[in-house]
């Protein structure tokens, strides 16, 4: 989880998955899904630069004790 006050620009990420298909040799590619259906991008630097939008997400992202902590106290603000 991105804390709301994450340094990243969140709003330049659009929602995508990197998947790695099983073949010789091995290929990835990336899934951009939008309101009328999705891309395929298969080009390595197309996919060299979705995995490194995914480091920066993973690398700012809270652990997963940290993650529930940090809803925990957003539901407790919202109460208060």
């Amino acid at each position: 989880m991105l804390p709301l006050n994450s340094a990243l620009p969140i709003e330049q990420y659009v929602s995508f998955s990197i998947l790695g298909l099983q073949a010789d040799p091995p290929v990835e590619v990336v899934w951009l899904e939008h309101i009328t259906g999705g891309t395929l991008l298969e080009q390595n630097l197309d996919v060299q630069a979705y995995g490194k939008a995914w480091d920066e997400l993973t690398a700012a992202a809270l652990s997963p004790t940290a993650s529930r902590q940090y809803i925990r106290d957003l539901i407790e603000e919202s109460r208060s």
